[in-house]
């Protein structure tokens, strides 16, 4: 009972202030969500499971870009075994599981969601915020609209995350590129850090993201990106998501539709 108490104070808090405002920021709702998830394990921390976020909405193309779906996180936290991932909805290979999330250290290292995400519409147009630490010349591939085969092997175009930079990765063996527009950041090693990444299937693909979470980016933040890459050379092949953990650990993560507001939309 009493780990309620915060949760119906937050709640009557959350009520008073957004009706004093006449409105209530989507960061506040996912906030709440959270802090729920939080205090739904014992002793009010988190542990692994899975929280449906409030969408992230608005924008002046806000009706054809289909920016209204919920965002679905995992929490790794507290998972102990591969089953665990499984549960919700991942299949693994070759990962530790530590107090701090799911661990890997080789390019075998590996998590695949074992369901699609599908978008409104159909369209292959993926975002996934991540929350990780790197190693000392660690990795950690972010791949999405991707297909997956044994062993947790994820194809698709994507992220990788080192030390030193980001780079683009596509479904062609070695396929690495630059980010050509803004400055993709540096990952300092040990360093908790969370970044909201973005794929839209254009044909090929087209890759952006910032060094930060999704909830925080304003309006202009959704039409100009820290760091793009439009006509990426990759197949776009699926509906899922992936990582490669090469000395990285992932806290958590949110699956979403896209949030970003600017590029080409396809269909339209």
């Amino acid at each position: 009972m009493r780990r309620l108490v915060p949760i119906i104070l937050l709640l009557f808090i959350t009520a008073n202030c957004s009706e004093y405002f006449g409105r209530k920021p989507a960061d506040v709702d996912m906030q709440l969500a959270e802090l729920l998830l939080q205090y739904a394990s014992g002793g009010g921390s988190a542990s692994c499971g899975r929280v449906n976020f409030p969408p992230i909405r608005g924008g002046a193309d806000q009706a054809n870009i289909q920016t209204g779906g919920t965002r679905q996180g995992f929490n790794l936290v507290g998972c102990t075994s591969d089953a665990d991932l499984s549960r919700l909805g991942f299949t693994s290979n070759a990962i530790n599981f530590t107090p701090g999330g799911a661990k890997g250290t080789a390019t075998n290292s590996r998590i695949a969601s074992s369901v699609d995400f599908v978008t409104q519409g159909g369209r292959k147009d993926q975002n996934v915020e991540v929350t990780f630490t790197l190693d000392p010349g660690g990795s950690l591939d972010v791949i999405l609209n991707a297909s997956v085969g044994s062993n947790a092997t994820a194809s698709g175009p994507g992220f990788r995350i080192t030390t030193a930079t980001i780079v683009a990765i596509g479904t062609a063996i070695g396929t690495t590129g630059p980010f050509n527009q803004g400055a993709a950041p540096a990952t300092p090693e040990g360093t908790e850090k969370t970044y909201c990444l973005e794929v839209h299937d254009e044909g090929t693909a087209h890759l952006f993201g910032w060094d930060r979470p999704c909830a925080s980016l304003t309006q202009n933040d959704r039409t100009n990106y820290q760091f793009d890459l439009i006509g990426f050379a990759s197949q776009n092949p699926g509906n899922r998501v992936g990582f490669v953990l090469n000395g990285a650990t992932i806290k958590s993560f949110v699956v979403s539709e896209r949030i970003g507001l600017s590029g080409k939309v396809v269909g339209f």
